[in-house]
């Protein structure tokens, strides 16, 4: 061993790493980032061309992101709850689950929420439930397919209050117009 002056054996022609560059080299090779001065640019950082004649940087004061208006999503809020439509479902065969009932649902649109009540003494599920679609036309493609589908012989029985029906008029009529300006 040979201190400070000589070379350690397998380092043949290199000079040896003072402690400090030894241990930089070593956190670095474990994925650690490099050791940097504070307000300095780190090492390996190409020069910006204020640099170059010996300038600083200029320094810009950090930018927040823009923070969105609590408004927005309560407004939107309101206008997915008035868009949203509310069917009931009713006269459903004992042996159609809730799964099922919500997968045959969402062929039509997103559901918000399907609320399929039980018996609390037997556990039995309701004949009849409620779903609520995100906007009219999945409710109005619902209407349509499912009133009056048989399910294991027994007719489904789909329907909306005045509202609900309004709100289907009113979007039926949009595509119309807009199928008709195309």
């Amino acid at each position: 061993m040979q201190p400070f002056g000589g070379m350690p054996p397998g380092l043949m022609g290199m000079r040896p790493l003072a402690p400090a560059a030894a241990m930089m080299a070593a956190a670095q090779a474990y994925g650690m980032p490099p050791y940097q001065l504070p307000g300095m640019t780190p090492i390996g950082t190409p020069m910006g061309t204020s640099m170059a004649y010996g300038m600083p940087p200029a320094m810009m004061p950090p930018q927040r992101p823009a923070m969105p208006s609590v408004q927005q999503p309560q407004q939107q809020q309101q206008q997915q709850q008035q868009r949203s439509s509310t069917l009931y479902i009713g006269n459903i065969t004992k042996h159609a689950d809730n799964d099922f009932m919500r997968n045959l649902l969402a062929e039509f649109g997103r559901v918000l929420r399907w609320n399929r009540q039980s018996d609390p003494v037997s556990g039995q599920l309701a004949a009849f439930g409620f779903c609520e679609f995100a906007d009219p036309l999945g409710a109005a493609k619902c209407i349509a397919c499912l009133a009056g589908l048989k399910l294991q012989g027994r007719a489904l029985v789909v329907n909306c209050n005045d509202k609900v029906r309004g709100e289907i008029a009113k979007v039926t009529e949009e595509r119309i117009q807009a199928t008709m300006r195309a």
